[in-house]
C-alpha cells in the first residue's frame, strides 16, 4: 500500500521512498494518451464509412456557412411544401436513385451600368452512382422560348426575370431538370484565381497578341503574356475567358471559342485545386467560398462531397450545346440579330447520350417522355 505526499512523492507503509513520478512524465503520458485517442478517432473517421460520412457532414456545414446562400421565393417554397405533402414516399435521398445524374447551373454575372448579364452559363452534372462529373456549355446567343415573353436569346431570360426565369427557360428548352445553381460575378472570379495562386494556360500567338493589345485584360500592367505556356493571374485569366474574336488552338471561334476557353479554365482550376494538401484546401476553401452564391442545400453539399470522395472523382468531361452541324447562324431571325437557331431534337438527343450515357434508342425514349411531360405542363 502506498501513500502520496505533495501529489508526487510516494512512500510505502514501511516509510521507504518509491521513485517519484515527475510532472514532466505526467504531462508526457497525458500528451501520448491524447495522441493515441486522436489517432483512434481519425482512424474511425477515415477507416469507416460512417466516420467518413460524419466528416462529409462537417465539411458540408463548413461550406454552407461560408457561401452566400440564396433561398427560393416564398411562393416557390410553398409549392415545394405542397408537393412534398402529397408524396407517398419520403424524398430521401434528394435525388432519384433510378436517375442518379444531378444537374446544377453555374453562371457568371457581369454588372454594367446597373444591368446584370449572364454571359457565361454552364451545366455541371454529377452522377451520384459513379462520381462522374460533366460540364456542358450552353451558349448565350441560343434562340429559346421564354415563358411570358417572345422568343429571344438565352441570356435575355436572366435580364427579364432573374434566376427563376433563367432556370425555367433552361429546363423547358434543354429538357433537363436543374437541381440547384451557383453564380459568381466577374470581379470575384479574379479574386478566386488569385487566391489559388493563378493557373497555367497555354496561349497561341494570336491569343497572346490579342490579349496584349486590347482591353480584355483590364489592367494594362498585366498585358504582358506570351505565346506558349503562361502562369496567369486572375485579371489575365478573366481576360482570356472573355476572348471571342480570336480562334483557339483547336480552331474554335466566336462564342464557341470563348466557351471552349471557359471550360478549359474550369478544368485547370479543378486540377490545380485537387492537388493541394487537405490543410491548404481547408484554408483556401474558406477564402474562396465567400465569393460564391448558391441555392444548394447543406444536405446536398454533404451528399455530393461523399459521392466525389468515395467514388474518387478526379476528372471532368466537357460538352457544348449547340453541337456542330445542328444549328444555323442567320444575321436576323424574328427581329433578333445574330441568334443561334438549333435543331433542338438532334441537339438534345446527343446531349442525353453524353450526359446520361444513353444509347441512341434510350435517348429517343427519354426525349419522348420528357416532351410529353413538357406538353402536359404547358396545358396546365
Amino acid at each position: 500500500m502506498f501513500l502520496y505526499e505533495n501529489g508526487l512523492e510516494i512512500k510505502d507503509m514501511t516509510g521507504k521512498k518509491k521513485q517519484s513520478m515527475g510532472l514532466g512524465k505526467i504531462i508526457g503520458l497525458a500528451v501520448l494518451a491524447t495522441i493515441v485517442l486522436l489517432l483512434l478517432v481519425v482512424g474511425f473517421l477515415i477507416g469507416t464509412k460512417t466516420g467518413r460520412r460524419l466528416m462529409y457532414q462537417y465539411a458540408a456545414k463548413y461550406i454552407y456557412q461560408s457561401v452566400e446562400v440564396e433561398t427560393e421565393p416564398e411562393e416557390k417554397q410553398t409549392e415545394v411544401l405542397e408537393e412534398a405533402e402529397t408524396e407517398t414516399t419520403k424524398p430521401d435521398p434528394w435525388y432519384d436513385e433510378d436517375e442518379p445524374v444531378r444537374n446544377f447551373l453555374i453562371y457568371g454575372v457581369e454588372e454594367i451600368g446597373g444591368a446584370k448579364n449572364t454571359d457565361t452559363m454552364m451545366i455541371a452534372s454529377i452522377n451520384m452512382d459513379t462520381g462522374e462529373i460533366k460540364l456542358t456549355s450552353i451558349l448565350r446567343d441560343t434562340m429559346v422560348q421564354i415563358s411570358g415573353y417572345r422568343d429571344n436569346k438565352l441570356n435575355q431570360a436572366f435580364a427579364l426575370g432573374g434566376v427563376e426565369l433563367l432556370l425555367e427557360t433552361i429546363e423547358h428548352n434543354y429538357m433537363i431538370d436543374i437541381d440547384g445553381y451557383a453564380w459568381v460575378n466577374f470581379e470575384s472570379f479574379e479574386e478566386v484565381i488569385d487566391l489559388i495562386g493563378g493557373i497555367d494556360l497555354e496561349l497561341t500567338t494570336a491569343e497572346a497578341n490579342y490579349l496584349n493589345t486590347t482591353n480584355y485584360i483590364s489592367k494594362p500592367e498585366n498585358r504582358n503574356v506570351s505565346p506558349g505556356m503562361n502562369h496567369l493571374n486572375g485579371n489575365q485569366v478573366l481576360g482570356y475567358c472573355r476572348v471571342r474574336y480570336v480562334r483557339t488552338s483547336t480552331d474554335g471561334h466566336d462564342d464557341y471559342g470563348r466557351t471552349e476557353r471557359q471550360r478549359l479554365v474550369l478544368n485547370t482550376i479543378f486540377n490545380t485545386y485537387i492537388k493541394r494538401n487537405p490543410l491548404d484546401l481547408m484554408t483556401l476553401s474558406k477564402k474562396c467560398l465567400k465569393y460564391i452564391n448558391t441555392s444548394v442545400s447543406e444536405e446536398q453539399i454533404a451528399q455530393i462531397l461523399e459521392c466525389v470522395v468515395e467514388k474518387r472523382a478526379n476528372s471532368l468531361e466537357t460538352f457544348q450545346v449547340p453541337i456542330n452541324g445542328y444549328f444555323s447562324e442567320p444575321k436576323e431571325y424574328n427581329g433578333v440579330t445574330y441568334p443561334l437557331i438549333l435543331d433542338w431534337e438532334e441537339n438534345i438527343l446527343q446531349y442525353y447520350q453524353f450526359l446520361f450515357g444513353d444509347t441512341e434508342e434510350e435517348a429517343k425514349n427519354r426525349y419522348e417522355t420528357y416532351k410529353t411531360e413538357k406538353e402536359s405542363r404547358m396545358k396546365e
